[in-house]
């Protein structure tokens, strides 16, 4: 079983035990999407944290949309809930790569592909999901790598 997903189901427990409503609720939901998927129809392998990962980044991407969405109301309750519903999400998630790290990634691939120009960008962004899987953001890798790709 996944260590993330471990993690999460301890933390949930906690969260149970402890009253803490926001963090029970989103773990709540986020731990029965992911036994979800660990049940899911024929399943035959345990789950991942390479399948639990985008299912974080997801809650996560949904959490940040909202609080902009509310802090642009000045909905001061609902800012607060999404700052904390981030925070907690935010500590399953690994280090994040800066985009210096991300163009010095793509620079390390560069002299070993075949192709050249935006015919390129499909194989940075498999080495990318390959070696650094979870930890950048493919957006910004993306633009990153064209922006190199067309220097």
């Amino acid at each position: 079983m996944s260590e993330l997903f471990e993690q999460i189901k301890t933390d949930w427990i906690t969260a149970r035990k402890s009253g803490d409503a926001v963090a029970k609720n989103l773990l709540t939901t986020l731990y029965s999407d992911l036994k979800n998927l660990s049940f899911a129809a024929n399943r035959t392998t345990t789950i991942t944290d390479h399948e639990v990962l985008p299912i974080i980044k997801k809650y996560l991407d949904n959490a940040r949309e909202n609080l902009a969405l509310y802090e642009g109301a000045e909905v001061k309750d609902s800012v607060e809930l999404f700052n904390t519903e981030i925070a907690i999400l935010e500590k399953y998630m690994p280090q994040q790569m800066t985009e210096a790290e991300i163009a010095s990634a793509i620079h390390e691939i560069l002299p070993t592909l075949t192709v050249t120009g935006p015919k390129a960008l499909g194989p940075i962004m498999a080495y990318l999901k390959s070696k650094h899987f979870g930890t950048y953001d493919q957006k910004s890798a993306s633009e990153i790598a064209k922006s190199i790709l067309n220097s």
